[in-house]
């Protein structure tokens, strides 16, 4: 008979995975006094090489602006895509979100 009373290895379950989750947004850190529609336009133009969509969605309290990733979104392909957009002039870095606020 097993049961947590029979087996100890079932007392405790142990840590809890370990992860950030899926990739669906991301956070760019925007230079104070960038236009919202501007930069939206750059980051479109932008992702379009890697055939990645991205929906702009809030912007954060500390100017920064989130963007929706669509589903399916590759996270290997990340860091090539985060390089990408921190070459654009107004953007000072990029972070992966994973739970993206979309308004």
């Amino acid at each position: 008979m097993r049961g947590p009373k029979n087996d100890p290895s079932l007392r405790h379950p142990g840590p809890p995975a370990v992860g950030r989750g899926t990739i669906d947004g991301l956070i760019l850190q925007v230079k104070k006094g960038s236009d919202r529609d501007e930069v939206d336009k750059k980051v479109a133009r932008a992702l379009e090489k890697f055939d990645v969509a991205a929906k702009p969605g809030l912007t954060m309290f500390d100017g920064s602006f989130v963007y929706s990733l669509e589903p399916g979104f590759k996270e290997t392909r990340l860091d090539e895509v985060s390089e990408a957009l921190e070459k654009l002039p107004e953007v000072t870095s990029v972070e992966p979100d994973s739970q993206a606020r979309m308004q």
